[in-house]
């Protein structure tokens, strides 16, 4: 059923495939919970281009976020006991704040993968020296410079 509505839309394909993970991580801990999805439906979402990473991720990702979704909600119970609250208020209240939680695992799927590393003509087998002949460090992506193009190295940690 994924297969035959992921050739039209994968978002919907997404969709469905969440299910699993979301109701197996309200009971389950997060581990049985990945194992058994990535098991079952991995192999679907490849066959539908999706890249194997972010599948992974996907399924991680939302056995985790059935730590937060009523009606079992650990994480939320846990913290209520600590707080001395209402659990089902504590529980909602997580759901809410953690509303764009549950969009992320959908960009990273529908987002095809790139072949080339974070600058051009890197990639995994490959990665990509600056001129000083010293491998980046990632954190100097995130600020969007290497060492070449700072006068001063930022250190890699």
């Amino acid at each position: 059923m994924i297969f035959d509505v992921g050739t039209h839309n994968i978002y919907i394909s997404l969709l469905i495939a969440s299910i699993l993970p979301l109701v197996l991580g309200t009971a389950l801990p997060v581990v049985p919970t990945y194992l058994l999805s990535v098991s079952i439906l991995s192999p679907v979402l490849q066959k539908l281009g999706v890249d194997i990473v972010a599948a992974h991720l996907f399924f991680i990702y939302w056995g985790v976020l059935g730590a937060v979704t009523p009606p079992t909600c650990e994480a939320a119970v846990v913290s209520a006991g600590i707080a001395k609250g209402d659990w089902l208020k504590t529980g909602f209240y997580a759901c809410g704040l953690g509303a764009v939680a549950f969009c992320l695992p959908t960009s990273w799927c529908s987002t095809p993968p790139s072949s080339e590393g974070p600058i051009r003509g890197a990639s995994p087998s490959r990665p990509s020296r600056d001129l000083s002949g010293r491998l980046p460090c990632p954190m100097e992506y995130s600020a969007g410079r290497t060492a070449s193009s700072t006068s001063r190295s930022a250190p890699c940690f």
